[in-house]
């Protein structure tokens, strides 16, 4: 088979899926390309590792004109782009990642004698989309061959929105087999930190992601404030993005800078999971449980996430992990004080464990997608 991938970066943990996706692709003899835009657009943007990793696979990065613009010139020239590479590496199928990929795919694809499939995964619903960008992202779905949903609670909002496209399923995003044990320290001085806060009697918490209004980093900070000045933990803030700025201002003006070690970008944030006491989520929104939740499941890290409906499906309230009111700041702080000094049995650490490899394996998830794969391609003859 030959396979593209199409998204607008490979940023995050879509980016990351990517990249897993098409490792397995290749793996199994399948020839693969992926395709993304270039040049970063504000914190907007290619992640150096998955490039990197991407090379080092030998899987061909297609550069287009721009896959994240909107405008139609842009979409119109990237597809006639997109259209002559899928003419020239006879490209069987088409595997997007957002809305506008999938747009510029389908107008690539429509003039050939021979059907091409397009599918999305739907990754999340970005929370700065003006109604008229809802309504061509959800027209453009509709034409489809098939939607990924990466959770129930995705789905649900796609058919608020308006989404009728039958050929909607749900597919979770999976993680590579995790390896136990602690992890490496040697060469990183943030996790080198971790370990001699620990010896000092530290607990160790934070947050993995980029820093941004969505992420919502910000909150921990409010909630921080509120937090007895005594109690002995260090929070860890991994990534960067447009709010890190207002982070180290907050900080600064409440006087608890002292609590907080902001990383900047990290390659290796599963180890920085692995190496804290508790993973906080307090994102507003994610088209699906975030990695970085399941990555904590793996690892056997307690994890302590907003309600919001994409949480909701993967920690259940004292049996996989913990729930704290969605962008409550007091209740966050409760809810990390009463962690931090019951110690909560390994029971939640196990259940987290096991409803990960029951839900979230990525060979579960590439199995389940090549099986759509074989389906489009015979339903095209």
């Amino acid at each position: 088979m030959n396979l593209l991938h199409i998204s607008t970066f490979l940023q995050g943990g879509a980016g990351k899926m990517v990249v897993d996706l098409a490792r397995n692709s290749k793996a199994r003899g399948d020839q693969v390309w992926v395709a993304c835009t270039k040049n970063g657009v504000g914190d907007y943007s290619n992640y150096q590792n998955h490039l990197d990793e991407l090379k080092s696979l030998q899987i061909p990065i297609l550069y287009l004109e721009s896959t994240f613009s909107r405008e139609h010139q842009s979409v119109y020239k990237t597809a006639i782009e997109l259209k002559n590479y899928i003419r020239k590496l006879e490209i069987e199928l088409v595997h997007s990642h957002a809305a506008n990929p999938s747009l510029i795919s389908l107008i690539a694809t429509s003039a050939r004698q021979r059907k091409i499939p397009v599918l999305q995964t739907m990754h999340g619903w970005g929370i700065y989309k003006s109604i008229e960008q809802e309504k061509k992202d959800v027209s453009v779905m509709e034409l489809l061959d098939q939607v990924i949903a990466i959770s129930m609670s995705s789905k649900i909002l796609l058919r608020k929105k308006g989404l009728q496209n039958k050929h909607c399923s749900i597919l979770y995003n999976g993680i590579l087999p995790t390896v136990q044990g602690t992890p490496t320290l040697q060469g990183d001085p943030h996790l080198l930190e971790i370990e001699m806060l620990r010896k000092k009697g530290f607990s160790i918490a934070g947050i993995v992601g980029t820093i941004d209004k969505r992420k919502n980093q910000k909150l921990l900070i409010e909630a921080v404030k509120k937090l007895p000045k005594e109690l002995k933990v260090k929070f860890f803030l991994v990534g960067e993005g447009e709010e890190t700025n207002e982070i180290k201002r907050l900080s600064l003006k409440y006087g608890i800078s002292d609590k907080f070690v902001l990383t900047g970008f990290q390659e290796n944030g599963e180890k920085f999971i692995a190496a804290f006491d508790l993973l906080i989520s307090s994102s507003r929104s994610e088209g699906g449980p975030p990695l970085s939740v399941i990555e904590a499941f793996a690892k056997k890290t307690l994890v302590l996430a907003s309600d919001t409906p994409e949480h909701c499906e993967a920690v259940k309230d004292n049996h996989t992990g913990f729930l704290f009111k969605n962008d409550d700041p007091n209740d966050l702080a409760q809810c990390i004080i009463q962690i931090l000094h019951s110690i909560p049995s390994d029971k939640i650490k196990k259940n987290a464990f096991q409803f990960y490899m029951q839900n979230f394996t990525l060979n579960k998830t590439f199995e389940s997608y090549l099986e759509w794969y074989h389906v489009l391609l015979e339903n095209k003859k």
